[in-house]
Parts: structure tokens; sequence; C-alpha cells
């Protein structure tokens, strides 16, 4: 019978185990096989694991002329380790009827298990204790063992599930508890948009409108740089509510003017999102019906030697930084310019015809490849007028025209 005290096993953002508040497992054998078989039995302490689960656990893809003996061998360390680890005197890995279990005679406390207990119970007060215990992935240091993969997949589900479940039900609970919980969320998962909108949302009924949308403006150039991607449908419903608070606001026409000008008259074109240039754009389209005003397009893609699209990694960013540094050089500062996809500038160029139009982006050219080695990275330009003219006039007229420019 074990007479010992229970032990505690943290196994979410790194494994430890640990007895009467001393450590169990020392650092140097925490990447061996037979660790990996205690943290097995462990995920799976309430069932008895065959021989052939765990060879096929433990070693998959290596050859051996005797799993069963390679196995037992494993056995032998980790019950080696266990004896000289200051734990009592017990045996805590039985083996019985041609199956092994971690001993269910052992107290054990496991992060994950407490997890789970509060997550399968889906209430708002529940989940909310579940995010709290989530202290990141499920043993990151195999985490590329199938077993892990799935089971992280598992736990990361449930943990964003009940952060939701939390916030969006707690009309009685204090926004301030959950901001330090949304920041760790965005942490560890910065590339969960619906995250990230609920943590820019909290931001906002805090009454933090400003870093809100300085938030919400980082998030935003992150996914781009990093996956390429723009806003999702969470994000940008979360910076339209943002938006419609800050206008709430009772201020005066001349705050209005301070806070929507430019802080800092820098020389150069003007950078935008994506978004903003969409929109700048389609009014500048809608104006030309008006005014008859010229407006182009230029697109520039980043290119190897070879001609084809740069892709993610340093030489895609040495050429983006080059190719911010050369617009600034070549263009007015009433010109705009966007980042269209990670290898890709959208230039909007008003108030000027075809030829110099050209002048401009043989002028982009030149600067650029002074910054920029042009044996790692080239670039092509193309330019295009930027209104549809047949549907201008078929707008005009309610007819449509043949045009040519």
């Amino acid at each position: 019978m074990y007479t010992g005290n229970k032990l505690t096993i943290k196994m979410l953002g790194e494994f430890s185990i640990s007895y009467d508040g001393q450590p169990v497992i020392s650092k140097e054998s925490r990447n061996s096989k037979s660790l990996q078989l205690l943290q097995y039995l462990l995920m799976n302490r309430n069932r008895p694991i065959s021989q052939e689960e765990l060879i096929q656990v433990l070693l998959e893809g290596e050859e051996s002329d005797n799993p069963a003996n390679v196995l037992k061998n494993i056995v032998y360390r980790l019950r080696k380790l266990l004896s000289s680890s200051g734990l009592p005197e017990y045996e805590y890995i039985p083996f019985e009827k041609g199956s092994y279990r971690f001993s269910g005679e052992v107290p054990c406390e496991i992060d994950t298990e407490q997890f789970m207990q509060y997550a399968y119970q889906d209430s708002p007060e529940a989940c909310l204790k579940a995010a709290q215990a989530y202290s990141g992935d499920l043993l990151p240091k195999l985490s590329g063992e199938m077993w892990v993969m799935t089971e992280t997949i598992r736990l990361q589900q449930a943990y964003i599930h009940c952060i939701k479940k939390a916030y969006y039900q707690q009309e009685e609970t204090g926004l301030d508890i959950f901001m330090p919980l949304l920041s760790k969320a965005a942490s560890l998962y910065p590339y969960e948009e619906e995250i990230q909108a609920m943590r820019i949302d909290c931001l906002a009924k805090l009454n933090r409108y400003e870093e809100a949308v300085r938030e919400y403006e980082a998030v935003v150039s992150m996914l781009f740089n990093d996956l390429g991607v723009y806003p999702g449908e969470a994000l940008l419903n979360t910076y339209n509510q943002l938006a419609g608070r800050v206008n709430n606001l009772n201020v005066s026409i001349t705050q209005v003017r301070q806070d929507i000008s430019e802080k800092e008259k820098g020389a150069g074109a003007f950078f935008s999102n994506i978004p903003s240039f969409t929109c700048t754009y389609q009014f500048v389209v809608r104006n030309f019906e008006r005014t008859g005003q010229s407006v182009f397009l230029l697109l520039t893609t980043l290119q190897d030697a070879e001609g084809a699209p740069l892709h993610q990694g340093e030489m895609l960013t040495k050429a983006a930084d080059a190719f911010h540094e050369a617009i600034k050089r070549s263009l007015r500062r009433g010109d705009l310019y966007t980042r269209y996809s990670p290898s890709q500038f959208l230039i909007l160029l008003m108030s000027i015809n075809q030829e110099n139009c050209e002048m401009v982006s043989g002028r982009i050219e030149r600067n650029f490849y002074q910054l920029c080695n042009r044996k790692n990275a080239t670039i092509r330009c193309q330019i295009v007028f930027g209104v549809d003219m047949d549907q201008v006039m078929e707008n005009a007229t309610g007819s449509k025209n043949n045009y040519s420019w």
C-alpha cells in the first residue's frame, strides 16, 4: 500500500513532478524515452496500456529486432529513475495481464486533469477557472510526437472555448480579471483572431480606447507580416464597435481635428493598411466621376533573380524594407501606398499622366536598386488606369460607350 503524500505534476507549458514541494525528476533526464513513457502513462493513468500500444507510441519509426525487449529496458530505466528520486519505495509502474499503467493508488494532482475537470462543467464560472488553470501547450518538448499533437489540439480547443464562454457571459464578473487572462491567451496563441478581438474589446470596455486602437493596428500588422492575411470578421467587427464607442464621446470639433490629424508630418508618400487604402481608392474613383481627375494604380512585385515572387524569409524582409524607403524617396507626400501581399506593394497616383507614371516607376526602381542588392531581389512594376472608364461612362450617360486610353 502506498503511504506517501501526493505527487504534483505539471504537463502544460512544461513538465515537472514534485513531492513535498521538492522536484523529483532532474533536468538531465527530461528528454529520455523513460520520461516519455512516464508522461504517456500519466496522461492515460485511468487505464492499463498494452505493450503493443506503448511500442507504437515510443518506438514508431525505429527499427528493432526485438521491440518488446526494448520496451522492457525502457520500463526498467523508468522504475530505477523513480526509485532513486527520493519518492517512497513503491511499485509505481505495475505490469498486469500484458499491460502497464501508473499505479492508481498513488495520489496525483495533474494540471491537465484539473483543467479538463473545469472545462467539462461548461458553466461560465468553471470555464473561468479552467482558463486560469491553463498555462500553455501540452509537453512542448515533445510537440513533434503524434500522441502529444493530438492531445495538444484537444486541450487547445477546450481552452479557447473556455475563454470565449467565460468572457461573453461575464456580466456579473469584473472585467479587470479578464485582462490578464486574455493577454496570456493572446501571448500563447497570437494568431487566434477571436482571442485578439476579445482582448481589444476588453480594453475598450475598460475605457482604454487609445490602447485598444494601438493593439488592433499591431495585430493587423502581425497577421499580414507573418501570415500574409488580412483581419477577419471578428477583428473587423471589434474595430467597428470600437470606432463607435470612440465616436460616442462628446468632444469638440477642434479635438476631433486634433485626433484625426497626422501626428508626424514626415517626407515621402503616405503608407496605409490595405482596408484604409481600399476605402481611399473607392472614394477617389467616385470623385473621378465628378472631377475627371486622373487616377493610376502601380503594382510592384518583389522577385528573386529568376523572376519568381519572393517568399517569407530574410530576403523578403530586407527587400520590403528597401522598397518602403524607395517609395519615400520617390513619391510626393500626397501619394498613397500599401502592402497588398507579402511580396507586392500597391501605389495610388493621382493628377498625373501615363508618361509621368512611367517616370515615377523608373525612379522607384533606381532608388530600390541603390538600397537593395539586385542580385538577390528585383522588382516588376505594372501600371493601370485606376478607373473602369466603360463603367464610368455607363453611370454618367445611362449607356455603355467604348473608351480607349
